[in-house]
């Protein structure tokens, strides 16, 4: 090898490492240089990676070569070659340098490398029986470093398991750390690893196992949700996964057991030891089961618990064995109905799950048993298994009846295809218990037609479910009327009522399924209706909104029947339909979309004289909207099924095509948009596919690239035909449609044009530049296209900054859009709702990783303080700043992209603007690039400043730093407080700031401060008090002034705040409710707003009520499941449940009006479902 010809700007050069080495690889290359490969390649490998180091995808590639480098020389250690201590030096800063950079591959590569420099360190002082002191000085730098980064933790790890021998178990404070640790979710795998691998170590010294046994019980015990489940789940996992450590960690947890609290976090550590328990008790064979662990009377606790964590515990616990064909007992049987009896209302989709998946290990370990009991039989262990399926499939059809909510139905609908559709009590091999209990799990008539009533529902979900079950073979009704059923679905269908209309789709799945041979009659029986309707309308549009001519709802019925039928199979008989599609449907499709398109394009010119009331405009609207909406929905089952599958001519695609073409170009309904796009993405997935084939039969088809080079063709011109909306309507869409679409093969060839046409709009007229920039939001929003528009990310957002300066108000518009689909494409969608200018942690970079990604925005970012002055607007401003609160400083980069330099032009900004809501913003942008020593420097800055000379604006502007600082940190500044103390009229305005802010915490000392000045505030405070402007201000005076006057209690406001939809003032009423109770005055009214919010949305509300008024039904359980509390309450005192009927109307059988009205709770109940139980309940806890 030529050391001479290794360019240390390239790192291609040394792609040949990734070959099988050569023996002149490890001779010498010339006379300065004894290795080819550890001197001359290693120095030229670390030089490239020191000039590049901003640059993510050149050192992706060094980091590769290095460790590929450090591999070749670790397999080759007997040949004696060594690494230099300065070698050693070298490669080990290359590794901390790197082991916390932008690109996790190359953090994974730099762990790589530092196990190949240990191991290679280690043969190189192999003779020695000490351990040298360059590995005693790496050893102690990383345990005293201050990085948190995962990198850091897998080198310890990685250095003790190769210095093995010298190993002699972690610090207890580094051990202390490694436990508190555990609630960094991107740590908690290493760190689970760390503290194993000491345990393992050191597991005959008893004082080092003692020591984890304390730290593990306080971690179990911690008020931090978030330990306490990184320990059970992630931890003691990793323990029950070591041969050594699983049998003395369920000692050590059966122990723990005796120690346990009652409280809540007791009761779940309980369930998870019994859990973990059952589930490692190898050296019992797995037959225990979790009554020989834990009590049952903590199962009980935690299967009625008011918690819903604890109640999924308790029941994964009750429902799981590490053993199928474990028994059941009667009494576990009985547990798990109260249970499910009690949780039949479970509002959470997720929770829900997690109760069939629990309902299914159930069912099977049932099917198991009994298929042994049966061959035993064991009648009366049997009867019980058949009891409890019974009694559960009649608890699913009593949740089936008359004001059950909708979580409710959706429980029993899903119990009920777990038991009849899910194969879970019988599979292909063991059906024998299935057989003898079938019989006696027929559903009664009376039973089906409650499954049958479920496809009125008005949830979808709910009619999707109960359609799978009457088309299963265990709902089938002897002499049903299908005649009278299909009458009745046709005046459904026929009524203008929106539910309706989706319910009579449902219905004519369940009719034609049942009654195959219906359906050309049928469909031909639709299309005549329709194309009467539509000679109607051609007459007199008016005509559509009137009973006698609306089409939708028949639309609808025939999307339905296209969605039946199946074209991919020749022997399916179907080509009647095709003919009929292309003679009858599809003429009369477009037909429609042209009478409707005035009113949904918004083109009013033939509706000036219109004199009809506001209502008769509203349903004239919906039914031209939900007809074009069907007829979308008609055409995209037509492409979907028949388009490929069986020839459509290219005259009826091009039809098709244009059809969308103009609904995505012209129309400026949101809705009719939304329902092309989805015929259009199909349409374009297929095009897309049949121009790769490159079978003949498709050379006449429309290319999806004409159509994006039409779009920019049609943009350049002055005057384009695209819809003037703000939003471009459905363009930006069509455009997304077509390059989501595009095929691999392809390169992103269209893609890469058409954002290279959009970027070039600058310059352009106002009209077309919105539009570029419309569609560029859209395809930057678009999640398939994240990869591709990495790359344009830099010119885009100039384009932002210019555009956002415009004297054009639309293109100002439009770019603050495109911006904030930038901001989201780059720092993630939000964790949770931004209530302030500073946005969530998880949602920020560090200056280093944003500008490594993004260089040119540094000097972009800096460029626009000093070009905004020559701006029309302004504006182009607040995208600066709102770009930099998402921007952190550097903890470990702080010399590379600092912040510090937009300092001072944030602080120049906010002395000179006019706007309000920019210093607002700008202040923000400020506390976020300030280091610890910037604060310093501007807190000592406000210090100093004479407030007497100042403008108004510049005090402002000094508010907003001191408010902003003050929150950004945990700690209060010093500076501040002294500022605070020393002058009352700052202090009183600051008081103004926060109350008009969205902060959420203040500081003890700076609340003590504010405390004090409302203490002196003089004799009108209970005036001022009341005073307050908001809404919500008034009602937590209500609620101060219920503590004090309680004689004066108003109940009207409280059932009002317990009924609102606002989560804060639902809270206000279960505060009131606690400060009531603690007075011991129990009345009827107390009672209804009790029964109010145990039947809350909110599932925290009810929850907590429910912990506040448990031990009215038992002083033994301080924690009970909201639904038995409301049984119980509804038992006792029959006249509370009347109160549901002030508030809410659970009477919706009207079938004249449009639309159905909207409950305010739609959890809320009219009767006590379920109260049977409610004596079962009482004789477990009493």
């Amino acid at each position: 090898m030529k050391c001479n010809l290794l360019d240390c700007s390239d790192q291609e050069y040394f792609a040949f490492l990734f070959r099988k080495p050569t023996k002149d690889w490890f001779e010498s290359c010339c006379c300065k240089h004894q290795c080819f490969l550890v001197d001359a390649c290693l120095p030229a490998v670390l030089h490239i990676s020191q000039r590049y180091a901003s640059n993510t995808s050149v050192m992706s590639d060094v980091s590769k070569i290095l460790a590929r480098l450090m591999i070749v020389l670790r397999r080759v250690l007997e040949k004696g070659l060594a690494l230099r201590v300065y070698q050693e030096d070298m490669v080990f800063e290359f590794v901390y340098r790197f082991w916390d950079y932008v690109s996790e591959a190359v953090c994974h590569d730099c762990v790589t490398i530092f196990e190949s420099l240990i191991q290679l360190h280690q043969v190189k002082n192999a003779s020695a029986s000490f351990q040298s002191q360059w590995a005693k000085n790496i050893e102690k730098f990383l345990l005293d470093s201050s990085s948190c980064c995962r990198s850091r933790y897998r080198c310890i790890l990685a250095y003790h398991k190769i210095m093995i021998s010298s190993f002699r178990g972690f610090t207890n404070s580094f051990c202390e750390k490694l436990y508190a640790l555990l609630s960094n979710p991107a740590l908690v795998t290493v760190v689970c690893e760390l503290i194993t691998f000491d345990l393992v170590k050191n597991f005959d010294n008893i004082e080092r196992r003692r020591f984890h046994q304390q730290l593990i019980r306080s971690a179990l015990q911690s008020p931090i949700r978030t330990i306490r489940s990184t320990i059970q789940e992630r931890l003691l996992y990793t323990f029950s996964r070591n041969i050594l450590l699983s049998d003395w960690v369920v000692r050590e947890l059966k122990q723990f057991l005796e120690e346990c609290t009652k409280d809540t976090v007791g009761l779940e550590v309980s369930l998870y030891i019994g859990k973990f328990c059952v589930s490692h008790q190898k050296s019992n064979g797995n037959v225990l089961d979790w009554t020989s662990f834990i009590n049952e009377n903590v199962m009980v606790l935690g299967l009625l618990n008011a918690n819903s964590e604890v109640r999924l515990m308790a029941w994964n616990l009750i429902c799981y064995h590490p053993k199928p064909t474990a028994s059941i007992s009667s009494r576990h049987l009985s547990l798990c109905k109260i249970f499910l009896a009690t949780n039949m209302a479970e509002q959470s989709p997720a929770v829900r799950l997690t109760i069939l998946y629990g309902l299914k290990k159930l069912l099977i370990r049932i099917r198991e048993s009994g298929q042994i009991l049966l061959k035993n039989n064991s009648d009366s262990e049997l009867d019980a298994h058949v009891d409890f399926i019974c009694t559960l499939l009649d608890l699913c059809f009593k949740n089936l009846g008359k004001y059950a909510n909708f979580s409710r139905r959706m429980m029993a609908l899903k119990i009920l295809e777990y038991v009849f559709l899910g194969n879970h009590l019988a599979n292909e091999y063991k059906d024998l218990f299935w057989r003898f209990v079938s019989a006696k799990l027929k559903p009664s008539n009376e039973n089906i037609y409650c499954v049958v009533r479920c496809l009125d529902d008005s949830y979808e979900l709910c009619q999707i479910s109960a359609l799978r079950l009457l088309l299963s073979p265990f709902f089938k009704i002897r002499n049903f009327d299908f005649d009278s059923y299909w009458i009745d679905t046709k005046e459904k269908m026929l009524s203008i009522r929106s539910l309706f209309t989706l319910t009579s789709g449902y219905r004519l799945q369940f009719y034609l399924r049942s009654n195959n041979s219906k359906v050309r009659e049928i469909l031909e029986y639709l299309l005549e209706m329709c194309k009467n309707r539509v000679e109607l309308i051609s007459q007199n549009l008016k005509i559509i909104a009137s009973k006698q001519g609306f089409v939708y709802s028949i639309l609808n019925s025939l999307s339905v029947i296209l969605e039946l039928m199946d074209f991919h199979s020749s022997a399916s008989g179907n080509d009647w339909c095709v003919q009929l599609i292309d003679d009858i449907l599809l003429p009369m499709c477009f037909t429609i979309s042209k009478l409707v398109a005035p009113v949904v394009n918004t083109n009013m010119k033939n509706f000036e004289d219109l004199k009809e009331s506001t209502d008769f405009c509203q349903i004239l609207l919906v039914s031209c909207w939900r007809s074009h909406r069907y007829v979308s929905s008609i055409l995209n089952i037509i492409i979907t099924k028949l388009l490929g599958n069986v020839m459509l001519s290219a005259n009826t695609v091009h039809r098709i095509s244009d059809y969308y073409w103009q609904q995505l170009t012209e129309c400026k309904h949101c809705g009719a948009v939304e329902t092309a796009v989805q015929g259009f993405e199909t349409l374009c997935m297929k095009l897309w596919s049949f121009r790769f084939m490159g079978d003949i039969k498709f050379k006449d088809f429309p290319k999806p690239e004409a159509w994006s080079e039409k779009i920019i063709s049609l943009l350049n011109k002055e005057k384009n035909i695209f819809c003037s909306m703000r939003r471009s309507a459905g363009l930006p869409y069509l455009v997304v449609s077509i390059l989501s679409m595009e095929p691999k093969a392809s390169n992103a060839n269209c893609f890469k044009k058409t954002m290279l046409s959009l970027l070039e709009a600058n310059g352009k007229s106002y009209k077309t530049l919105f539009h570029c920039m419309n569609i560029m939001r859209a395809i930057f929003s678009d999640s398939r296209l994240s990869e591709q528009v990495l790359c344009f990310m830099e010119p885009t957002l100039n384009v932002c900054f210019t555009s956002l300066g415009s004297r054009s108000w639309a293109v100002r518009s439009a770019a603050s859009q495109l911006f904030a689909a930038m901001i989201t494409r780059i720092f993630g969608v939000p964790r949770i709702v931004q209530h302030s200018l500073h946005p969530h942690q998880k949602n920020c970079l560090s200056s280093f990783e944003f500008f490594t990604r993004f260089p040119s925005f540094y000097d972009s970012l800096y460029q626009q303080f000093y070009e905004y002055k020559n701006s029309a607007s302004k504006l182009r401003m607040s995208a600066v700043f709102i770009l930099l609160t998402h921007i952190f400083p550097s903890p470990r980069h702080g010399s590379s992209y600092s912040l510090s330099i937009y300092i001072l032009p944030l602080l120049e900004f906010l002395r000179s603007c006019y706007s309000m809501k920019l210093r607002e913003l700008a202040a923000a942008a400020l506390a976020a690039v300030c280091e610890i020593q910037d604060v310093h420097f501007l807190l000592q800055w406000i210090s100093d400043t004479d407030y007497t000379s100042l403008s108004q604006n510049a005090l402002c502007t000094v508010l907003l730093m001191v408010l902003h600082l003050h929150f950004l940190r945990k700690e209060v500044p010093t500076e501040l407080l002294n500022l605070l103390m020393k002058n009352k009229s700052l202090r009183l305005e600051f008081w103004r700031r926060i109350s008009k802010s969205d902060a959420k915490k203040i500081g003890e000392k700076v609340m003590q401060l504010a405390i004090r000045d409302f203490q002196n505030a003089g004799p009108y405070m209970e005036h001022c008090f009341f005073l307050f402007g908001g809404q919500y201000s008034r009602n937590l005076a209500n609620l101060v002034f219920t503590k004090f006057c309680y004689e004066k209690l108003d109940f009207d406001w409280l059932y009002n705040c317990a009924m609102n939809e606002d989560k804060e003032v639902q809270r206000i009423a279960v505060s009131a409710t606690e400060l009531i109770l603690k007075k011991g005055n129990l009345n009827t009214k107390l009672r209804k707003l009790i029964v109010l919010l145990l039947k809350n949305e909110n599932e925290a509300v009810r929850e907590k009520v429910a912990n506040l008024c448990s031990y009215m039904v038992s002083p033994k359980a301080a924690s009970l499941n909201p639904e038995i509390l409301f049984w119980w309450f509804i038992k006792h005192y029959p006249e509370v449940g009347d109160i549901f009927k002030n508030f809410i109307s659970f009477d919706t059988d009207k079938d004249c009006s449009l639309f159905d009205a909207c409950t305010s709770n739609p959890y809320a109940e009219a009767v006590p479902i379920g109260v049977e139980y409610l004596g079962d309940v009482l004789r477990l806890i009493l």
